[in-house]
């Protein structure tokens, strides 16, 4: 398991590959990486970066109820953000998650 598949968050580790095999269980997911932000209230959070099936008008609601019903509260994550096109990866089809966090909107 690479260093950036784990997250250390209030001194507790977090298995990405964990809550991102949640998520693609959900039947409007395609694919998903998960990253930690700083945020201002809570130190950090855990944000979904989600590409959704074609077709799929799924909100980001109902994925964070998804994986509140199937993960522990301190893995859920608790901000959804949705991408077109496929998540960055390199040539052996690891996730960037740096370049991905790097990306997202702010808050």
């Amino acid at each position: 398991m690479g260093s950036d598949e784990v997250l250390t968050l209030d001194q507790e580790l977090r298995d990405c590959l964990e809550i991102e095999a949640t998520l693609v269980q959900h039947a409007d997911v395609a694919d998903c990486a998960i990253v930690a932000v700083p945020h201002r209230d809570t130190g950090h959070r855990i944000i979904a970066i989600v590409v959704v099936q074609p077709g799929s008008s799924v909100t980001a609601q109902k994925l964070l109820a998804f994986a509140a019903s199937a993960l522990p509260d301190s893995k859920a994550p608790t901000r959804i953000v949705f991408v077109s096109g496929p998540l960055a990866r390199n040539q052996e089809g690891v996730l960037l998650r740096a370049t991905l966090q790097a990306s997202l909107p702010a808050d």
